[in-house]
């Protein structure tokens, strides 16, 4: 899922509906369309919809196998307007996450000014560009377990450049400096949800 445009109360890897989702999931969030990304939460899991990265028990939820069928789940923020909260894992009890998370913030100016309302205004060639605002970070869920390890990478490349729809480096995008602006705080563990594995807060270089 590669988000460049819009404004959203909830965005999920997953699904909303609970149950069980398979696959991989990879978020990837860019404002180069045509209109500033404001996003509530984002959540790498579901809602109320368990994730599983390797073989489990559909009754006792324990693990048949430890060889992950599924890539993690991956969170990658590389420009927006305003983002309140980041979630590695899933939302609601139900949505345990059976893998690792990885929530990756390597920011870039947008497309469009961060104070601006309404549609957006467009920095001009000659303005000194700034960083969108993000909130609050958690390598886990919002009150939904991870049984592995969270991962939160911040500012941790030198440079970065825009993506393709595709979520690839756009080789004709400008490169520029990569950073962060975020306004709350950072968590390598959840909101009222356990870590079974071992968190990880990396920032700068």
């Amino acid at each position: 899922m590669v988000i460049t445009n819009g404004t959203f109360g909830n965005i999920y890897g997953g699904n909303e509906s609970g149950g069980v989702l398979y696959g991989s999931i990879k978020i990837t969030i860019d404002e180069t369309g045509c209109s500033p990304v404001r996003i509530g939460n984002i959540f790498g899991g579901g809602k109320n919809a368990a994730y599983w990265t390797y073989p489990v028990d559909e009754t006792t939820h324990n693990p048949i196998s430890t060889v992950a069928k599924y890539n993690d789940p991956e969170i990658n923020i590389i420009s927006c307007s305003q983002i309140n909260n980041i979630f590695g894992g899933g939302d609601g009890e139900k949505a345990v996450v059976y893998g690792n998370t990885n929530v990756n913030i390597q920011q870039i100016p947008g497309k469009f000014k961060p104070e601006a309302t309404g549609p957006g205004v467009e920095w001009s060639e000659t303005e000194k560009k700034t960083l969108g605002s993000i909130g609050n970070v958690y390598g886990g869920g919002n009150q939904a377990e991870v049984r592995g390890n969270t991962n939160v990478n911040i500012a941790k490349q030198a440079k970065q450049k825009h993506v393709t729809i595709d979520g690839k480096e756009d080789s004709a995008s400008t490169e520029y400096t990569a950073g962060a602006n975020i306004t709350g705080n950072v968590y390598g563990g959840g909101n009222e949800a356990n870590v079974t594995g071992q968190t990880s807060v990396s920032i700068g270089n």
